[in-house]
């Protein structure tokens, strides 16, 4: 139910937003749609009961990091590095024990025996617990933590590990174990500050020790040393400054807290994972985790049918998603519902009715879902990609299932699978906001505390990716796609393996911009793709390396022999210096980026200590990052990335071809890229920017320069990092008034050549080209971008504040001179049409891409996103040219937001071009004329699902209506909103149902859309009717409306966490005169309206009459 973020390079092309070429930063590939419901992780995750070496001798341990859709590696730092602080002995062994290592019991878990038999870790010059106060290491039932938590006073005399051994904690990070009597705290184990050993310890130190007690403590099932202070004998830790981690704590179930403390806005997020996924199914079961993720909503035995209501009604948002590895859930709310919030997850996760009614309407639900996704030629990339290169793993299998395995599921199998799987041992608990860590460990032990571990904790088998090194395998697959996809994939080690830092940083020197190998080489040099990424995914078992790429289906050939060529030259000498120091740079920044918002900090930190429990302040991964070097990188291309590992699946259109296509394809890999004769390999060939600021938010400004020129400041220094907007008048609007342009000479609109000069013009200067753009901002972890809109044209930066002055220097260059290559222009021409056919790929896609140009298509607001292929075609560089001469000269914003100082970007300010003089004109009627023509039916043939909408003409967003159509719109949204109730719950039409509700600058639209199987397009009509008319003769019900009310205040503190989406709303403000709260006043007036005023206002737009209809069908 939930997407997946693939952390590649920033888009060109291929996605969508008005953004242009240039970012040095992470983003979401596929561009459109996610290929599975599995969020995809870079390498990093922790793997709980890694054994150490059998010969007790001195050994190396691994320690990992992870985030969503940032990159977050492991590394490993030799024991001997810390000059005999920590090392290791065979147990039994240890000087002057007078304890003897008793036999384990039959009954201990895998990874214990593990443990007890190889070696653990001691410290000799820590002695913290008593002989007298063991612990009971046996967690095969539920008191095994109980009877942990004990408070420990007197001197540790003997050290060593057994089931009735006593255990020596390690003061990681500057902190001890402290357990606390059951009686007076649920049961909660807890770390608190130490003024041990280890304060002042370089970050290497201090992760390697984190490493050390991660595995021992996961071994155990014990609480571990956190990376961040928490509460101890009823103290409050104090508020998290901006380098900290999560508080963690731990129930005597084993099921671990962790808490990130963050009062910046009134919001709150909380996520539930479970360790368990599609991979920890049984075959003949595939697919159940994420049918049962859609069944726990259907009510449970704490919480009836409507959890997904009432926490709607309380503005928030849920959710879950299923991977390979895990299943989360997960809501984000307004902070003073957070307790709501933690009900919630708890009914989700445990006890489900599972009803034989519910399961049999659901299910057809989870087919519509399996077959809308199965339309997009990413997913089945993905699908066959992993299908063959893991063949024989649990990893073959796609998450969402099978028909038949899905059809085989009852509500017995599904209480097996939840009485298998769902233990609290197996779970961690992840709540961000603004809270506070006691409150929310209290509260826990209240909802969760009674639940009682099942089975012996799970440790799953490592699988070694040499095993699926079956030499060079080639697929394809032919279908009715518009574009060529293909994969490359190698097989590589899962999480925990010592090198998978150095492959995140190999998949950043190979694509993390544009300076890197393969974008440079096969997208700019030879124009053979239109995109190429790489990235780096260790799963719990396994992983894999991936090159993606998309390109027209007559340069496969080519790409095919090109990369062969690259991969067979790759050696880490051909990266500079500059390359590693940019790749880690920016995968530094990414881990900084990810905070900004509180849900990106309940992703971020939830991932971290769930994955990662040593290293829950990420600070490790920085570390790792760091000090990879160019040895490690060279040993993970000996290692991984060999022709008899790869896999190739290409997927092209056409049919009857695809084995003819294969030899040809293996030919020319086997020419490109020999394989190794058999038992050979290749021969090898800052500042902390999370420092504590005092002062996070401070008052807004709205500066006049005169003549035409404005200047937003909206400070916020709670992260290092600035963001600006520079925004224009103009666009496409300027763009259809425009005489002369060779573009209509040819019979063509200009729809495009704004997007198309955006592009451009921050391509290039005459100073640097194009490569050098790119390498001045992946120096700096910046990101520049250009955008046009119907009425406005855009420049956006966002760089660390440290960087800020050299990218406000750049963003002077561009304006001052821009140069409009030729060979810029054609590269944008052929992202642009690559994107025109991305998009056009799901119904989706082609109805979003065609509606405004339906709807109005006599005008600029008619003109479809990045123009047409016939318009792209015609635009000349001249075009460009007299575009940008008449757009720079229009009045301008600029907005900036951030960790800024006023002084400085007051004189940048100043020193921008004043604009022409008589540019700035009265504000013109821009209605535009709606089509005469009410119904339009497209088709994407080969698809199995279809897209429909109605929707009804309303008002712009000024037009004091504009409020109550957004609180209608939000009534009608959500899960309790009529449109889901009725169409998916009741009639299980389709998968995805919603409002859509438009206000622009001179129209707007409310509208009903639903993605479905084509034979219920007819009911869906009728159900959408129905509902018109519904809500046009009686009024919603109170609780709905105070329901939307709550989301829609949610959804503008939501919005006001990102910087550059501050940025933005602010010159947007600024140019149309409008107050900087405007969107705060739009709040404040639909919370005063009533259900008598939504009926009112959808009588006066929501006629049958007036409807416009949308259609595209197989």
């Amino acid at each position: 139910m939930a997407g997946t973020c693939w952390p590649l390079r920033n888009s060109h092309s291929l996605f969508p937003p008005e953004s242009s070429s240039i970012r040095a930063s992470v983003s979401c590939w596929p561009p459109f749609h996610v290929p599975v419901p599995v969020r995809m992780r870079p390498p990093g995750r922790a793997l709980f009961g890694i054994p150490l070496n059998p010969d007790h001798s001195l050994t190396r341990l691994p320690f990992m990091s992870t985030s969503r859709g940032v990159s977050l590696p492991i590394s490993r730092y030799p024991l001997y590095a810390l000059e005999g602080s920590y090392f290791t002995v065979p147990v039994g062994k240890v000087p002057g024990t007078a304890c003897a290592a008793p036999a384990m019991p039959s009954t201990a878990t895998p990874a214990m025996q593990t443990f007890s038999q190889e070696a653990f870790i001691l410290s000799p010059s820590e002695k913290w617990l008593s002989k007298e106060s063991c612990m009971d290491t046996n967690m095969n039932n539920a008191s095994g933590l109980s009877q942990a938590c004990r408070f420990f006073t007197k001197p540790c005399e003997t050290t060593y590990v057994g089931r009735k051994g006593c255990f020596s904690p390690l003061a990681m990070h500057g902190h001890g174990i402290t357990f606390t009597d059951t009686s007076e705290s649920q049961g909660v184990c807890m770390t608190h500050p130490s003024s041990a050993p280890f304060s002042g310890m370089k970050p290497g130190v201090r992760a390697l020790r984190a490493g050390a007690a991660l595995l021992l403590a996961a071994l155990l099932l014990v609480p571990y040393p956190s990376g961040a202070a928490a509460r101890i004998s009823g103290e409050n830790a104090p508020v998290a400054a901006r380098a900290d981690g999560p508080h963690i704590f731990h129930l005597k179930n084993g099921l671990t807290i962790a808490v990130k403390e963050d009062s910046r806005f009134p919001l709150a997020s909380v996520r539930l994972y479970v360790n368990a996924g599609s991979a920890w199914e049984q075959p003949g079961e595939a697919g159940i985790s994420h049918l049962l993720e859609h069944m726990v909503f259907k009510g449970s035995k704490t919480g009836p049918k409507g959890v997904d209501k009432r926490v709607e009604n309380a503005g928030g948002y849920l959710n879950a998603s299923t991977s390979f590895d895990e299943t989360i859930y997960l809501t984000d709310l307004p902070a003073a519902q957070w307790k709501t919030a933690l009900r919630a997850v708890r009914d989700l996760a445990f006890d489900p009715l599972l009803r034989q009614a519910d399961l049999d309407a659901e299910r057809e639900v989870v087919l519509a879902e399996k077959k809308q996704r199965g339309d997009s030629p990413w997913t089945r990339l993905f699908h066959e990609s992993f299908g063959l290169a893991l063949k024989g793993t649990p990893y073959e299998r796609p998450v969402i299932g099978y028909e038949d395995t899905l059809r085989a599921a009852t509500p017995a199998s599904m209480r097996a699978y939840i009485q298998r799987l769902y233990d609290p041992r197996d779970m961690l608990l992840m709540v961000a906001g603004a809270v506070k860590a006691d409150e929310v460990v209290k509260e826990a032990g209240k909802l969760f505390g009674d639940y009682a571990n099942r089975n012996v904790s799970r440790v799953p088998d490592r699988i070694d990716p040499a095993s699926l090194a079956r030499g060079t395998q080639v697929r394809v697959v032919e279908g009715p796609w518009n574009k060529a996809l293909v994969s490359v994939l190698f097989p590589m080690p899962g999480e925990g393996d010592a090198l998978l830092p150095a492959a995140d940083v190999l998949a950043r020197l190979l694509s993390g911009d544009d300076t890197a190998l393969l974008p440079r080489s096969l997208r700019l040099d030879r124009h053979v793709v239109d995109d190429v990424g790489a990235s780096a995914m260790a799963l719990r078992r396994v992983g894999v390396f991936m090159i993606m790429s998309q390109m027209d289906a007559d340069k496969v050939p080519a790409y095919t022999k090109e990369l062969g060529a690259l991969l067979r030259g790759l050696s880490a000498s051909g990266f500079s210096d500059a390359a590693f120091a940019r790749a880690k740079l920016n995968l530094e920044d990414d881990f900084y980026r990810a905070q900004e918002t509180v849900a990106g900090m309940a992703d971020l930190y939830g991932d971290l200590a769930f994955h990662s429990p040593g290293d829950p302040d990420g600070q490790s991964y920085l570390a790792a990052i760091r000090g990879v070097s160019r040895a490690q990188v060279q040993e993970v291309i000996d290692a991984w990335i060999r022709p008899e590992a790869m896999t190739l699946v290409a997927l092209t259109p056409g049919s009857g071809n695809s084995a003819a296509q294969e030899d040809a394809l293996r030919r020319t890999l086997a020419e490109a890229w020999p394989q190794a004769p058999s038992g050979h390999a290749r021969a090898a060939g800052g500042e902390n920017a999370a420092t504590a600021r005092a002062g996070t938010r401070l008052n807004d400004e709205v500066i006049s320069l005169g003549e035409g020129r404005t200047l937003v400041l909206r400070p916020d220094r709670s992260l290092p990092y600035v963001s600006a907007t520079l925004l224009f008048e103009g666009g496409d609007e300027l763009a259809s008034g425009l005489s002369g342009l060779d573009v209509v000479k040819t019979g063509q609109s200009p729809e495009g050549l704004a997007s198309l000069t955006a592009d451009v013009l921050v391509s290039s200067t005459k100073k640097r080209d194009y490569a050098a753009m790119s390498a001045y901002l992946a120096d700096r972890a910046a990101g520049l971008s250009a955008g046009a809109s119907s009425r406005g044209f855009s420049l956006s930066l966002d760089a660390p504040s440290r960087f800020s002055g050299d990218i406000f220097a750049l963003l002077a260059e561009i304006l001052d001179s821009p140069a409009f290559r030729k060979n810029d222009l054609e590269r944008v021409k052929r992202d642009h049409l690559a994107a025109i056919a991305s998009q056009e790929e799901s119904v989706s896609g082609l109805l979003g891409r065609n509606l405004n140009h339906f709807l109005f298509p006599d005008g600029f607001y008619g003109y479809r996103a990045g123009g047409t292929a016939q318009s792209i075609a015609a635009v000349s560089r001249a075009d460009l040219l007299k575009f940008w001469k008449a757009q720079s000269a229009r009045p301008w914003v600029l907005s900036v937001a951030g960790d800024i100082d006023r002084d400085t970007v007051l004189a940048f300010a100043r020193s921008l071009p004043v604009p022409a003089q008589g540019a700035q004109e009265a504000e013109r009627n821009l209605s535009p004329a709606w089509a005469e023509k009410k119904t339009l039916s497209l088709t994407l043939p080969g698809r199995e699902q279809a897209a429909y909408i109605m929707l009804f003409p309303t008002v712009p967003l000024e037009n004091p209506d504009a409020p109550a159509l957004q609180l209608l719109s939000a009534s009608l949204s959500g899960f309790g909103g009529l449109l889901h109730q009725e169409l998916r719950e009741k009639q299980s039409l389709g998968y995805s149902v919603s409002p859509t509700n438009w206000a622009g600058q001179d129209a707007g639209f409310l509208g009903f859309t639903i993605i479905a199987s084509p034979e219920n397009l007819d009911k869906a009509e009728a159900g959408f009717m129905a509902i018109a008319r519904e809500i046009t003769q009686k009024p919603l019900p109170a609780e709905t409306v105070d329901r939307a009310k709550a989301m829609l205040e949610a959804q503008y503190y939501r919005s006001q966490q990102s910087r550059a989406g501050r940025a933005a709303a602010g010159a947007g403000h600024a140019l149309r005169g409008r107050p900087l709260d405007y969107g705060k006043q739009a709040l404040d007036k639909a919370l005063k309206l009533t259900p008598q005023d939504l009926l009112r206002v959808a009588q006066k737009y929501i006629r049958p009459g007036d409807a416009y209809t949308l259609t595209v069908t197989p």
